[in-house]
């Protein structure tokens, strides 16, 4: 899904900026993302392209025997930001 939807921002691939931003979000019982936010971040619109692609991520599907408190669980996602 990331690599499909991510979009490197204009403004850091002008400004040459890399690197990697530390995002947060809780998976609810039925798979819907909530509370996305951003543990370590970078410059350049990065961060905001971040949140956006992941608050836009399709309901999760658990595989295997799992099951999602009724509070949700909170997962951290580290994504990289490279130019090419």
């Amino acid at each position: 899904y990331l690599s499909h939807n991510l979009k490197y921002p204009d403004s850091a691939r002008e400004n040459d900026i890399e690197g990697r931003v530390v995002t947060r979000f809780r998976i609810l019982p039925d798979g819907r993302i909530k509370d996305v936010s951003i543990l370590k971040g970078i410059a350049g619109g990065c961060n905001q392209e971040a949140i956006r692609t992941l608050s836009n991520l399709p309901r999760i599907k658990l595989v295997g025997s799992g099951t999602i408190p009724d509070t949700g669980i909170f997962f951290v996602l580290p994504i990289n930001f490279k130019l090419e």
